[in-house]
């Protein structure tokens, strides 16, 4: 078959191309949005070279979405059992045995392509992820784009923008995480996320929930190791 389709034109290549989606057909996304496939990657390339908010959002929504499609099926005795509403958290996950979890996705930060790596007070060879709501506002005195502790159980960082794989995420207990230095009560906007496994990250769910289930108290270590050659004065 091969051999067969390398003797074709580029032409006669796409009109088999085009016959096997006809017979096929369309993902249902193409017949809801009433465009090609390919018409909708070059409408999302268009946004990666703008490199705006929109698409900062998207690639946002991919790493909650793709975890729920790629991380979620293989983990044993957990069911997702999340619902739709404007709750604290992306992901409410229910055991075998009837306990629960929460979970807040995030994406690692990066600029330019590159993901960012932290100095100063949040360490020197630690990358960093961004612990906030997209929008916010104020209710009452409070603002209400930090969160708070309390607000979920679990943070998992997608690693997609060091590693290149959608798949990979980092680990650690909510009421770990370094605390807001101003708003009692809230998460520091930015933390800290080891590179590999350590004591306070891990890249397995599993690991984190035991972490969880615990109970120990503790904050996360900044590193404070060698510079590299990215960073991000935060």
């Amino acid at each position: 078959m091969q051999q067969m389709l390398a003797a074709l034109t580029d032409a006669d290549r796409l009109e088999v191309y085009n016959q096997l989606k006809a017979e096929y057909g369309i993902h249902p996304m193409e017949a809801h949005l009433k465009l090609t496939s390919d018409e909708i990657l070059s409408a999302l390339q268009k946004m990666k070279e703008q490199n705006g908010m929109p698409w900062r959002m998207l690639r946002g929504s991919l790493a909650d979405l793709v975890y729920g499609v790629v991380v979620l099926p293989g983990l044993n005795g957990w069911s997702d059992v999340s619902f739709n509403g404007d709750m604290p958290y992306d992901y409410l996950l229910r055991s075998d045995a009837g306990e629960e979890v929460t979970v807040q996705i995030k994406l690692q930060r990066s600029e330019a392509g590159q993901p960012l790596e932290a100095k100063k007070n949040l360490g020197k060879d630690m990358f960093v992820v961004e612990t906030q709501r997209t929008r916010g506002g104020k209710k009452g005195e409070k603002k209400t784009r930090p969160y708070r502790f309390g607000d979920f159980d679990l943070l998992a960082v997608s690693m997609f923008p060091s590693t290149g794989r959608w798949e990979t995420y980092m680990y650690t207990v909510a009421k770990w995480l370094l605390p807001h230095p101003s708003e009692e009560g809230c998460l520091n906007t930015f933390q800290p996320v080891a590179k590999t496994p350590n004591a306070d990250w891990t890249d397995s769910l599993e690991q984190a929930i035991e972490w969880l289930k615990s109970g120990q108290q503790k904050t996360i270590t900044i590193s404070t190791g060698p510079p590299s050659q990215q960073k991000l004065d935060l």
